[in-house]
Formats: C-alpha cells, sequence, structure tokens
C-alpha cells in the first residue's frame, strides 16, 4: 500500500502521518494475533482418545473375529521371547478355541483361522508393541482370489524396555473383543461352530 503526502506538509508532518500508520496496521494485526491465541483449541484427552480408537476398533476390526475356530499367537522382536509367549499364552486360554504357539505350528494344522502376533521395535527412549491379527481372505472383485491381510491391530507405547505388563493389556483387550465379537456380551464360554464336513469335530465339542 503506498501512501501519498502533500508537498506542503513538509517531512516531519509527513513522518508522523507515517509512524501513525504503522501503529495502525501493527495494532490491526495485533488484534488479530490475540484473537487467534484466545481461540477455543479443543485437544482430546487421553480417555478420549482411548474411547474414539476402541469404537473404531468395534466397527471396522470385530466383524473379522467373528467365527474364528483357533488361532496360532507369537512374539516377534525380542531375543528370549518364551516367557513372554507362556504371559501372552496365559490371557488367550480365556478365548475358549484351540490356540498354539506359532513356532509349534504344524503344516497343515486346523483348525488355525488366524495368527496373532505382538510385534515388538524399542526407540531409544520407548517400546513399540503393534498386535496383528492376519487372516486369510478373498478379493471382493475377484473372490477365488485368497490374500493373507491384517484384519486386526492394536498398539501401545510404553517408556523403557519393560513390556511384560503391555502385552498382558494388548493380549487381554484381543481376548475382549474377540468374546465381544462372538457373544455380544462378552461371555467366557466357548463358541460352539460346525466344523467343516472334511474336518474330524474336536473332542471337546459339546454335542
Amino acid at each position: 500500500m503506498s501512501v501519498a503526502f502533500p508537498s506542503k506538509l513538509g517531512l516531519p508532518v509527513a513522518a508522523i502521518l507515517f509512524a501513525c500508520f504503522l501503529c495502525w496496521h501493527q495494532s490491526d494485526s495485533f488484534c488479530l494475533a490475540a484473537s487467534l491465541e484466545n481461540a477455543q483449541v479443543t485437544v482430546p484427552t487421553l480417555k478420549e482418545i482411548r474411547t474414539m480408537r476402541q469404537s473404531a476398533r468395534e466397527a471396522l476390526m470385530l466383524p473379522s473375529l467373528v467365527g474364528i475356530r483357533g488361532l496360532a499367537y507369537g512374539i516377534v522382536g525380542v531375543k528370549d521371547a518364551d516367557p513372554l509367549e507362556k504371559q501372552m499364552s496365559s490371557k488367550l486360554s480365556d478365548l475358549g478355541i484351540p490356540i498354539v504357539r506359532l513356532a509349534d505350528l504344524a503344516d497343515g494344522a486346523k483348525p488355525i483361522d488366524a495368527i496373532v502376533e505382538i510385534r515388538v521395535k524399542r526407540t531409544d527412549t520407548d517400546t513399540i508393541l503393534d498386535l496383528i491379527v492376519t487372516e486369510w481372505v478373498s478379493l471382493l472383485r475377484s473372490p477365488k482370489t485368497q490374500v493373507r491381510a491384517v484384519t486386526y491391530r492394536n498398539q501401545m507405547i510404553v517408556p523403557g524396555t519393560k513390556c511384560d505388563a503391555a502385552i498382558s493389556e494388548l493380549s487381554n483387550q484381543f481376548v475382549v473383543d474377540y468374546l465381544t465379537a462372538n457373544h455380544q456380551k462378552g461371555s467366557k464360554q466357548s463358541i460352539n461352530i460346525q466344523e467343516p464336513t472334511a474336518v474330524a469335530p474336536s473332542d471337546n465339542t459339546k454335542q
């Protein structure tokens, strides 16, 4: 923006007018900055974030857990996984379906419909834990094409390197979600799904 001053005013008066213009411009900018600073910025709380994540998991992921008849489990990314896998197994036993350690999984084992892994990654200050469920799925555009895909996921970040509590929490949340998907009320009673005719029913199946 250009300002034209009458020649009769002289330099001092022109300087005063120009200074007034600058003060007005800066005052307007200051008011705008103050308005932005005083604007209400809503930052979700940790509880709200967890609630949103739970809602998204229930809507998008829980349907994939319906009808799973058995699963293999394991922990990836730690040197000695045995103690942590035993801890994971103790939680998964509440599912009420056959579970087998991934390292002990034999070819053609039935009924194993999904693989549950907790992948551990450590940074300089924290440990990131991802619980991932993979299943064989069919493409909508080509139902005969089957691929292995991630159908469920949950994550935790904990400070330091100690992660046993996080593994228990992730495993327990998976159990709760599975039971919710299959029983609506989260009952710990095992579901009774009829096996295909090519697979012999389990001895524990109730008639």
